[in-house]
């Protein structure tokens, strides 16, 4: 039996993200997001928005929104 074992576990636990720009609510000509949101690379900025701005401000495409609501 062999067992693998990853020298880099946390990359393996990484949520692979969808860009902002290839993005169909992407804006070139504004810059930003048609619908206003935003897309945080981390689950702390993710908190840290929701409480400023609220949890409907984090774009929900790549799943950070749905974690903070669990």
């Amino acid at each position: 039996m062999v067992v693998k074992y990853s020298l880099n576990q946390k990359e393996d636990n990484v949520m692979k993200r969808k860009g902002c720009r290839s993005c169909s609510l992407w804006s070139n000509s504004l810059g930003r997001c048609k619908a206003g949101k935003i897309n945080p690379t981390t689950l702390k900025g993710a908190k840290s928005a929701a409480m400023v701005m609220g949890v409907s401000y984090i774009c929900n495409i790549n799943g950070m929104q749905s974690k903070l609501v669990k």
